[in-house]
C-alpha cells in the first residue's frame, strides 16, 4: 500500500511531523484533485474513498495544523494556539443545513467531553449567515467563522475548505498534530431526527476514541 501511495502523492524525506498542514496540502492537493476527479468521472467511488484515505493517512496525518485565525460571532479574532486541549473541529457552510438531530449530538459531545477536548464548529460564511446556521449549538461548543469574501481568510479557507469540502471533521492532539480527518456523512431531508442523532453520535464517538487513544497514559 505504501509503495502505491508513492505514485499517488508527493511524499517527503522530512519527517511529516515537522511539516505544517498547509505545506503538505499545497504540495499534494493538485495530484489528489486530479486523480479524484478522474475517479468520479469513472464512477469509481471505491477509488475516491481510497484516495481520500490515502491523503489523510499517508500525507496529512502527523502534520501540524497551522495557527489559523478565525473570528467569533462577535467578530473577535481567535487563533488556534489559544486552545490548549485536543481539537475536535467540525466545518460547515450555511448552504448545508445542520439537522436538529446532528446539533443535539454535537451539544451532547460538548457537555460530556469539554474538560478534555476543545470543540469548535467553523462556518465558511459571513457572520450573519454563520449565526443563523449555528442556531441551537450551545456552549461549551465554540462557534467560529471564516468569511470567504474577506481576503484575510484566504489561507485557511484554501487549506481546509477547498481541500476537503464540507461538512468535514478535523481531529488534532493538544499540539495541533493532525490525528485524522473525516467527511461527515450526509443525511436525507426526510430522515428522522432521532435516527440522525443516533447515527451522528456513533460517528462522532469514533473520533472521540481516536483522541482518547492518543492521549498519554499519564493524562
Amino acid at each position: 500500500m505504501v509503495m502505491t501511495i508513492g505514485f499517488l502523492f508527493q511524499l517527503h524525506g522530512q519527517n511529516p511531523k515537522d511539516l505544517l498542514f498547509s505545506s503538505v496540502i499545497e504540495k499534494n492537493i493538485k495530484a489528489f484533485n486530479r486523480k479524484s476527479e478522474q475517479a468520479f468521472l469513472n464512477n469509481d467511488m471505491e477509488r475516491v474513498s481510497f484516495l481520500f484515505d490515502s491523503l489523510v493517512n499517508h500525507v496529512v496525518k502527523g502534520s501540524q495544523l497551522d495557527n489559523f485565525t478565525f473570528q467569533r460571532l462577535n467578530k473577535r479574532k481567535v487563533e488556534l494556539d489559544q486552545f490548549r486541549k485536543p481539537l475536535f473541529i467540525l466545518t460547515y457552510s450555511s448552504w448545508y443545513p445542520i439537522n436538529p438531530g446532528e446539533i443535539r449530538a454535537i451539544n451532547d459531545l460538548g457537555r460530556k467531553f469539554s474538560k478534555e477536548i476543545d470543540f469548535l464548529v467553523i462556518f465558511w460564511d459571513p457572520p450573519g449567515q454563520a449565526k443563523k446556521a449555528s442556531a441551537g449549538i450551545k456552549r461549551p461548543i465554540q462557534v467560529l467563522y471564516a468569511d470567504e469574501k474577506q481576503n484575510v481568510h484566504d489561507h485557511v479557507i484554501s487549506s481546509m475548505k477547498h481541500s476537503f469540502g464540507v461538512p468535514t471533521l478535523f481531529i488534532t492532539d493538544e499540539n495541533r498534530r493532525v490525528l485524522t480527518i473525516g467527511r461527515i456523512p450526509a443525511f436525507y431531508y426526510n430522515e428522522d431526527s432521532e435516527v440522525i442523532y443516533q447515527t451522528k453520535t456513533e460517528y462522532f464517538y469514533r473520533y472521540i476514541n481516536k483522541i482518547q487513544e492518543n492521549a498519554s497514559p499519564l493524562d
